[in-house]
């Protein structure tokens, strides 16, 4: 899965999470998948879908700036 994000600060730390929303493991959530933005506060990343449970099923991000948390 390709993620791109705007509107952080230049040289922030954006710390991205996946969590499974419906599904047979409904509430998982993945390891926080930390970037730091451009000079113009954009990122772009990538999220690496590793098991067959998770092809299909409803996935929600959240994505969080080091001035949000």
């Amino acid at each position: 899965m390709h993620f791109d994000g705007t509107g952080f600060l230049p040289s922030e730390t954006v710390s991205n999470q996946v969590v499974q929303v419906a599904g047979p493991a409904a509430g998982t959530a993945s390891k926080l998948l930390s970037i730091v933005a451009d000079t113009n506060g954009s990122f772009s990343t990538f999220w690496l879908v590793c098991t067959g449970e998770l092809l299909g099923a409803p996935l929600e991000l959240t994505t969080r700036g080091q001035t949000l948390w």
